[in-house]
């Protein structure tokens, strides 16, 4: 059976999108631009990388990093055509709240935790609990969960604005009170972006920031510069979820509408970490990397129109909200490669007899990528999935591992009934404790999803 680690504490972006509705709807003007913040803050009193060490405290950096005060280059896009219309810098400008300046990427200089204090690095694209749709973010596994809260610190990646500060505690899921959690969201420039989430504390100069600036919504929406290096907060006893994004990157092919993503709209952007790092930072994360399948960073955007891989939402619910904001996931359903071995496919839904559920399906079922209006019906068993490491024992999420396998339990949890019936339409039907040689069509309680 699969670990339950990820759904403990990896929910941080299910939380982002609940807070960010209201966030956004209240920011946003008369002319669709969000509100700009009156003025600039600074934050006293934290060391930087110094560019003269002899006139500047010192910032004790991961080793043989270059700091990012030195000869910072601005190089072009590497995977994909850039978009050099002047929309990409107003998109980030409303992303940004207007809290960023110029263009174009810069390589990031330091990881955002040291590296000695990371076991692992989690690539985009898993589907765990909420997280129905493929998740828009890594995750930086600490070294040591047992330590507790704040043992590690949380740097800022390169010289940048800081625009958002935000609050939670309560696990959007259960609606229980849980410890508080940080998100921070940063312009390098107004076409590169990264953010942090799941932090379990701010630097104590943050935290008299947000504590004067922050709205009823546990929202802060700031101009604070920060310097690569800098400590912005602490981690402990969870991971760190991180992302980069890049508005000149054109929107990914493989999400077919972007406006059923409005909610999360930086996902069309997102871009692959490992180029936007030195030379020397991305040699130091690909040491930490889990997965080894390109692209290795992980992928969200699976669409193929006309065939039933990718995501979908349910008829009449429009988008990523789901119509639902206190359980928007609800309305999700995914049918999409699992992120650690995508050689094996899962379906991910939000409400499977009532609850949000991931099942991987048999390596001989119909391929998701070939399924379509003239396939008609087609069945998959649901079964659960552990994995194997290169030398055969099963893993147990706690170290480090790399090559890792799926292999598929026994167990059937149930079947799923699918049908497209037109080229971004299809009918689905879950049958709990069922197995798919027992169902034989769809019932009443059949579901209309679409995308």
């Amino acid at each position: 059976m699969r670990q339950n680690i990820l759904s403990k504490n990896r929910k941080g972006f299910s939380q982002i999108i609940l807070l960010g509705i209201v966030a956004i709807l209240v920011l946003v003007g008369a002319g669709g631009f969000l509100l700009l913040p009156e003025k600039e803050k600074s934050i006293p009193n934290i060391p930087i990388q110094p560019s003269n060490p002899q006139t500047q405290s010192e910032l004790k950096l991961t080793e043989n990093i270059q700091p990012a005060s030195q000869n910072v280059e601005i190089v072009k896009n590497v995977d994909r055509v850039p978009n050099t219309d002047s929309s990409a810098v107003q998109i980030g400008k409303r992303f940004s709240n207007g809290a960023c300046d110029g263009s174009g990427k810069k390589l990031m200089t330091t990881a955002p935790m040291n590296p000695e204090d990371v076991q692992m690095i989690l690539p985009y694209g898993t589907m765990v609990g909420a997280h129905v749709i493929p998740t828009s973010h890594q995750y930086l596994e600490p070294w040591d969960r047992a330590l507790g809260r704040d043992k590690y610190e949380v740097r800022a990646a390169m010289d940048a604005t800081l625009y958002s500060i935000s609050r939670r505690a309560q696990n959007v899921e259960s609606g229980e009170a849980r410890p508080e959690e940080f998100q921070l969201w940063f312009a390098i420039t107004c076409t590169h972006f990264y953010y942090y989430d799941l932090m379990t504390s701010l630097s104590p100069e943050l935290q008299k920031i947000f504590d004067e600036e922050k709205r009823q919504d546990d929202y802060a929406y700031v101009h604070i510069p920060v310097k690569a290096g800098q400590v912005v907060g602490k981690i402990g006893a969870q991971t760190l979820d991180y992302g980069v994004w890049d508005t000149e990157l054109p929107p990914t092919t493989g999400i077919l509408v972007p406006e059923h993503y409005q909610w999360d709209s930086f996902r069309v952007y997102l871009a692959d970490p490992l180029n936007y790092y030195t030379d020397e930072l991305k040699k130091i994360m690909l040491s930490k990397y889990v997965r080894t399948a390109e692209p290795i960073s992980g992928k969200v955007d699976y669409d193929i129109d006309g065939k039933l891989i990718g995501g979908w939402f349910l008829e009449g619910t429009g988008n990523l909200t789901g119509g639902n904001f206190q359980k928007y996931w609800a309305g999700h359903l995914a049918i999409a490669p699992e992120y650690l071995d995508p050689s094996v496919y899962l379906i991910s839904v939000g409400d499977f007899a009532g609850e949000e559920k991931q099942f991987s399906i048999p390596r001989n079922a119909p391929d998701p990528k070939s399924v379509g209006v003239e396939t008609g019906l087609v069945k998959y068993d649901l079964l659960p999935w552990q994995y194997l490491k290169s030398d055969g024992t099963i893993w147990d999420w706690k170290k480090y591992a790399k090559g890792l396998k799926i292999v598929n339990g026994h167990q059937n949890f149930g079947c799923v009934a699918i049908q497209m019936i037109e080229s971004r339409k299809l009918k689905f039907e879950g049958f709990k404790g069922k197995s798919c040689a027992s169902v034989s069509g769809f019932t009443s309680a059949a579901k209309i999803y679409e995308r």
